[in-house]
């Protein structure tokens, strides 16, 4: 199987520049709902992926959008937005949610490594690659598909965004820049919880929330303060 890293990257210089981002409030798709939720693997706290974070930012200056300040994370699974009862496709509801916990705690999971190291690039996002040779994203992405499939119009790829790109430019400068990115040896990275984590729907790149998080450990969930909903009932 290609890495999936790679052939974002060849696709990426397939369709020649880069996407702008806005700095701005999108109401048209948040229609005044709050907050977006995602499952997540929290690297924020991995103090050795500022090193090579700081170095693909420094590569890139100039390219990529001012106040951009999302955590470094790993998404695993999009959920939507919290409500008390689906209205919309894109609704998250405690249903959904106690389903995704039950899928999680029958897997029976366990905490495994990623190697994370390259820089690659969306059209709209830059990002540093990310390994799994546990191969254990697809089995947690899986169990979280159990209460319906995520809103994705293009495949999975694992990785970790630096910023998002301010304006359309040509992919090669990009390429051009990578090179002088120091391509560090992989750094292993040990996962034992998943979070459930959400942003504010209004503010562009702005900073993630824990809602709660997943022990894989313990096959354990670890509610938070600040769940959006009431969990139902898990096994």
């Amino acid at each position: 199987m290609r890495d999936p890293a790679q052939q974002a990257w060849e696709a990426f210089l397939a369709g020649g520049r880069t996407q702008a981002n806005e700095m701005r409030d999108f109401p048209e798709w948040h229609r005044g709902r709050e907050r977006y939720t995602l499952w997540a693997i929290d690297l924020a706290p991995c103090t050795e992926l500022q090193a090579p974070l700081g170095a693909a930012r420094q590569a890139l200056e100039g390219l990529l959008l001012p106040g951009y300040q999302r955590e470094l994370h790993l998404t695993l699974h999009v959920c939507g937005f919290p409500a008390e009862g689906r209205v919309s496709e894109d609704d998250f509801d405690g249903d959904q949610f106690s389903a995704q916990v039950a899928a999680l705690q029958a897997a029976r999971l366990r905490p495994f490594n990623l190697t994370i190291g390259g820089l690659g690039s969306f059209a709209t996002a830059p990002f540093l690659a990310v390994g799994d040779g546990d191969a254990m994203l697809p089995r947690l992405r899986a169990a979280l598909a159990a209460a319906g499939e995520e809103w994705r119009d293009t495949p999975y790829v694992p990785h970790a965004t630096v910023g998002i790109y301010n304006g359309s430019h040509p992919a090669a400068e990009v390429a051009r820049r990578r090179e002088t990115f120091p391509m560090p040896q992989a750094v292993s990275i040990p996962v034992r919880r998943i979070a459930l984590m959400a942003y504010a729907s209004r503010v562009i790149g702005g900073p993630l929330q824990t809602l709660c998080e997943f022990d894989l450990a313990d096959n354990l969930l670890l509610p938070g303060a600040s769940l959006p909903f009431v969990l139902n009932a898990t096994p």
